[in-house]
């Protein structure tokens, strides 16, 4: 995933600055939000020239080689790659370190804005012949792992909803 920092766009309260960066490749967008689209779709292109802003040109101020003017320009080097956080499932041994058998647990379906809070009354362990499956029973309802992971989520010690899994 790539990002950018705000202050790095141009646009037309800042268009002069800009001429430095004219036959360097640039991103190019009207609005913030569509700038964010390209960034992340390597959708750019090099900067041919900057138009005065004035009356005539509030809007469209830097041109691009595929000529189109556009709003606002950022320039590719200052974009920066971040590296995604890859989380897993707890492990059982995971879990029991973060949930004692007896703890309550506040926790909601991530689609669903609505809490249950319930005690955590212990785990069972399933074998079938090529793996070992661990269940959760809250509230004497019973979870997988998984299922806890992909659409759960937990309210932790400080008050925000955590994930029932960690960053790898």
């Amino acid at each position: 995933m790539k990002t950018f920092d705000k202050k790095d766009v141009y646009s037309w309260s800042n268009a002069k600055d800009a001429k430095q960066y004219i036959g360097k490749d640039c991103y190019f967008a009207d609005k913030l939000d569509t700038l964010k689209e390209k960034v992340n779709k390597n959708n750019m292109s090099m900067l041919q020239d900057v138009l005065n802003p004035g009356e005539n040109y509030v809007q469209n101020i830097f041109c691009s080689t595929t000529d189109s003017c556009w709003g606002l320009c950022l320039p590719a080097d200052k974009v920066i790659e971040v590296k995604e956080k890859k989380w897993r499932a707890f492990t059982l041994e995971e879990f029991l370190d973060r949930f004692s058998i007896g703890t309550k647990i506040s926790f909601r379906r991530r689609d669903i804005t609505r809490s249950t809070y319930g005690l955590f009354e212990g785990y069972q362990t399933d074998i079938d012949e090529t793996e070992t499956y661990h269940k959760i029973i809250i509230c004497n309802l019973w979870y997988t792992l998984d299922d806890l992971f992909e659409k759960y989520e937990y309210l932790d010690e400080h008050g925000e909803w955590k994930s029932f899994g960690v960053e790898e």
